[in-house]
């Protein structure tokens, strides 16, 4: 049995058009895939625990979990190469980016706002919000605590949108995973996510995607080392000089 991809070959022509068998091997992106999910899941427990201790380490960490992101990706890359479907892939790196991005603007807007957010804390409880409104606070605090609490929202957004999106293209790309590799549960962690996405505003929302990164290490964990494909009758399959492993191609094309 051939790793190079694709489980039998049953002739090749002299044009270089090969047939196949319909058993391709994913036995690596499965491990990749797994190994990935399973690093993301611990960088989340640490980053939780840290976090109560500091909440500039714990973002800090979290950008530790980038190897998990990354390490899924190539797992990504592998069965989106190996079913030629470029859109599985791709959607996971738009995810990937956005993740950094997502992560960039917390690190940077923490740095930024924790000592100002020490001088007003007092100010941003509810009690203090209530103080502050019925008493003859000075102006100068005043315009200070509405211009804190402008930029608070505007960072909270910042951050939120490139999340949203970002899990939503994570969803489509599990989808696609999902149809190929017959394994269900990949699109249950896509949506989880994309939820968790959703209500990433409030806690809730991390929870769930705590819990979305567990289901993703059982879809991982549950997916084959080979997956059988139906070839469709209107390609033709011709073999790929640098990579040695067929890739289809449209009947007009060859010759």
């Amino acid at each position: 049995m051939s790793r190079t991809g694709f489980a039998s070959v049953s002739q090749v022509s002299s044009s270089g058009v090969v047939g196949i068998g319909n058993r391709i091997y994913i036995g690596d992106a499965k491990t990749l895939g797994l190994a990935g999910a399973i690093v993301s899941f611990v960088i989340w427990v640490i980053t939780f625990v840290a976090s109560l201790i500091s909440e500039l380490i714990g973002i800090l960490l979290a950008f530790v979990g980038i190897v998990g992101i990354i390490l899924v990706y190539l797992g990504i890359s592998k069965i989106s190469e190996a079913v030629n479907d470029a859109k599985i892939k791709n959607s996971y790196l738009i995810y990937f980016i956005l993740s950094i991005v997502s992560l960039a603007i917390a690190t940077i807007g923490t740095i930024i706002l924790r000592p100002v957010l020490q001088m007003y804390a007092v100010y941003l409880t509810l009690a203090g919000i209530a103080r502050w409104l019925s008493t003859s606070t000075s102006p100068h605090i005043g315009t200070d605590l509405y211009t804190l609490i402008v930029i608070i929202v505007l960072f909270w957004i910042s951050i939120f949108i490139p999340t949203v999106v970002g899990t939503w293209y994570l969803k489509k790309s599990y989808d696609l995973v999902k149809m190929y590799v017959k394994v269900e549960i990949f699109s249950v962690a896509g949506l989880l996510y994309f939820i968790g996405g959703i209500l990433s505003i409030i806690l809730i929302g991390i929870i769930i995607m705590f819990i979305a990164n567990i289901i993703e290490i059982v879809a991982w964990a549950s997916t084959p080392e080979y997956i059988e494909t139906v070839p469709d009758p209107q390609l033709k399959y011709i073999e790929s000089s640098q990579h040695r492993k067929p890739k289809y191609i449209e009947p007009e094309s060859i010759e």
